[in-house]
């Protein structure tokens, strides 16, 4: 029976053991959960078991590699215990210690003697308060072991001792807990890491000036990092120090300070090696070049390149009086500033460079003598120069039309030259349709004649606007009417005399003693320099609209007939055939025969004349949709050099040699088919022969729609 009891009281007793560890538990967990990180976590068990225990000093020990390295508390239970909190342990790494073993085995041990003595600091204070003994209790959560408590006792172990072993249960079940606060720190840290990484990037987009953006971000890397000292150096691609930005003024201010920092100094190293260096202590670092004559000593440096696409750029540079300062952390986030930097180094520059290029543009814009403006797609002005300006009459400086609506400058521009503000309203509704295109004209603006282009502005198939050039040909145009009315008066007064001459002439050929031969070549001679003066002033009179045109139903067929009967001699000569395609019931032209027929004459006389010997010179027509006949002579000769065919019509220009012809031909049919409201042109391949073709208008029958006869012009 007694024994029954003695079972029945070790129950109980067992029992109530557990409850109370259950209930030390729950109020340690509950106290540790609400922690603020892990330290503080582990220093309220520390506290916690000592007021349990009695038991006078507690540290923690937490793992880190291979080894377990002093915590950062300690909890003294005495006020007459001075053990300081901390010392120069280097850490424990083997079982020679209890907390070693507890470390490897996951279970509480003891250690008694020396070696306690050994490894705490202040050893006689230790020694005069009893502390002969440590236990060390581990703090697992699974098979892990996340910190190890070590206590220091007076007396012998006592590893039997069953208050000990509950304590060391309880212990070995916070783990958990800690392990709580260390994911809480290390969420805390990558939000304060996030945070300060935004600031970095602000601070490396809110200066007016590269320099001032730059100074920023080293302002707020040195705030981030509670650095005592930063500084910056920018680079050239030289490697020289081009700009000297100082977090704290009078560290490194004197140039040959900064050279020798970048030549013999840890900056130099990091640029040369491209490279980060965090010095934990600069004392024992080769790298650091310490600045004589400087009272502030600096025992912690942390330095990171700033890299560009090429070389490094910029070296960055934090600096602290106190032995490891500078953490891992610390330098990955001076790593994202100094790539924030380079972003911005690499910014500055480009935006410098387009800038230049702007300036310059807008230099060589404005210095030319022709307006240019641009329009992007959205019909706001671009770019405009003074001298469109001043061509469009329009007020006002460039800086003062950019970005404001082209239809704008178009309203002012109705106010005093309405039929230029047409034109520029139907080229904008052209514009709108998206379908790129070259025009030009002429219009008159106030007193001035300007020649106008509208020009597509594109990047590859992307349309980004059009291009308006505008040139001032008042003074052109002034010279070509002074030279055309000098023309035109010569040759009027060198008709006259022609006149008489070719008079005179007649007379002598009919008196019996002339000589035939001479007087044959003095009177051809004579008739061709009046044909030509003919020629010059009917070119200049049609230019002018002062020929007026006697509109008739010609019969195309007959027309050519006779001009062939005209040529027939030169023809035969040659050998050339010439054929006529046109059917005899072609229908009637409405046009001035007489003009027509000159035009006739002069194509196929350029024909014949470049025509090779036994080849066949052919005249075709055909009817074109709208009313009106196209007219094509066709040779088989050398054809016409690509870069004459687009100077073909003007005036005085020839097909070949100078001497083959006078340039008036051309230029006369020119003139007379575009007075019937028609159009010629020259398709030619050189070696393939040429074709002329040109277009008239038809007799319209009564009833028939489509172009209208009527419409050409009789003056």
């Amino acid at each position: 029976m007694k024994e029954l009891l003695a079972q029945v009281a070790d129950l109980q007793r067992r029992n109530g053991e557990l409850q109370d560890e259950a209930e030390l538990l729950r109020r340690i967990t509950d106290e540790a959960g609400a922690a603020g990180d892990p330290a503080s976590a582990l220093l309220l068990i520390l506290r916690s078991v000592a007021e349990r225990t009695g038991w006078a000093l507690g540290q923690a020990w937490l793992p880190q590699g291979t080894a377990l390295v002093r915590g950062p508390v300690w909890h003294q239970h005495a006020a007459d215990l001075t053990f300081r909190k901390g010392n120069d342990d280097p850490g424990l790494t083997g079982e020679h210690s209890a907390p070693g073993r507890a470390w490897h085995s996951r279970q509480a041990a003891w250690e008694q003697g020396a070696a306690v003595a050994a490894r705490i600091a202040c050893a006689d204070v230790a020694h005069t308060a009893g502390m002969t003994s440590a236990v060390a209790l581990p703090i697992c959560a699974g098979m892990d072991v996340v910190a190890v408590l070590e206590f220091f006792v007076p007396g012998p172990p006592q590893p039997d001792d069953s208050r000990v072993q509950g304590i060391a249960r309880v212990v070995s079940q916070l783990g958990t807990v800690i392990r709580q606060k260390q994911v809480e720190m290390e969420l805390r840290q990558q939000k304060d890491l996030f945070e300060s990484l935004t600031a970095v990037a602000r601070a490396t987009s809110s200066g007016p000036t590269l320099e001032a953006t730059l100074r920023n971000a080293l302002d707020v890397a040195v705030q981030l990092t509670k650095a005592e000292y930063g500084s910056l150096f920018q680079l050239d691609s030289e490697g020289r120090v081009t700009v000297s930005i100082l977090g704290q003024s009078g560290l490194i201010e004197r140039h040959e300070a900064v050279d020798g920092v970048m030549d013999r100094g840890l900056a130099g190293w990091v640029v040369r090696h491209a490279q980060p260096a965090l010095v934990a202590d600069t004392q024992l670092d080769d790298r650091w070049l310490p600045l004589p004559g400087r009272s502030y000593v600096v025992r912690s440096a942390l330095v990171v390149p700033i890299l560009s696409e090429g070389p490094v750029c910029g070296v960055l540079s934090l600096l602290h009086s106190a032995v490891g300062h500078f953490t891992p952390d610390d330098q990955l986030l001076l790593q994202s500033a100094a790539d924030q930097m380079a972003l911005s180094m690499n910014n500055a520059r480009l935006y410098q460079a387009v800038a230049d290029d702007q300036t310059r543009l807008r230099a060589l814009i404005e210095s030319s003598r022709d307006g240019i403006v641009l329009i992007g797609i959205d019909g706001l002005v671009r770019v405009v120069n003074s001298a469109a300006l001043h061509l469009l009459c329009l007020p006002g400086t460039p800086d003062d039309w950019l970005q404001r609506p082209v239809l704008v400058a178009i309203r002012r521009l109705g106010a005093h030259a309405r039929p230029a503000a047409r034109l520029a309203v139907g080229e904008m509704r052209r514009a709108r349709r998206g379908v790129p295109w070259t025009a030009q004209g002429e219009c008159q603006i106030g007193p001035r004649m300007l020649l106008w282009m509208n020009l597509p502005v594109e990047i590859g198939v992307t349309q980004m606007g059009r291009l308006l050039v505008l040139r001032d040909l008042t003074q052109q145009r002034q010279l070509e009417r002074m030279r055309e009315d000098l023309t035109h008066t010569i040759v009027h007064d060198l008709r006259n005399p022609l006149t008489s001459v070719k008079g005179a002439l007649d007379m002598i050929a009919r008196s019996p003693t002339a000589q035939p031969g001479m007087l044959d070549i003095a009177r051809s001679s004579a008739e061709q320099m009046l044909r030509l003066v003919n020629t010059i002033l009917d070119v200049s009179r049609m230019e002018s609209g002062q020929m007026p045109l006697t509109l008739e139903a010609v019969a195309l067929a007959p027309l050519v007939a006779d001009v062939f009967q005209q040529q027939l001699p030169d023809a035969e000569s040659s050998g050339i055939q010439l054929q006529s395609e046109i059917p005899a019931d072609f229908p009637l032209l409405w046009c001035d025969e007489a003009l027509i027929k000159r035009v006739l004459q002069n194509l196929v006389a350029n024909a014949l004349r470049y025509s090779p010997s036994n080849s066949a010179l052919r005249v075709s027509a055909e009817v074109q949709p709208g009313g009106t006949a196209l007219i094509k002579v066709i040779d088989n000769g050398m054809g016409i050099p690509q870069e004459l065919q687009g100077r073909l019509f003007q005036k005085f220009a020839s097909t070949q040699r100078a001497e083959r012809g006078t340039g008036l031909g051309l230029a006369f049919c020119r003139l007379a088919v575009e007075a019937h409201r028609g159009s010629i042109w020259a398709e030619s391949t050189p070696g393939q022969g040429t074709t002329f073709a040109f277009t008239l208008p038809l007799k319209r029958e009564p009833g028939q729609t489509g172009a209208s006869a009527a419409e050409v012009p009789t003056n």
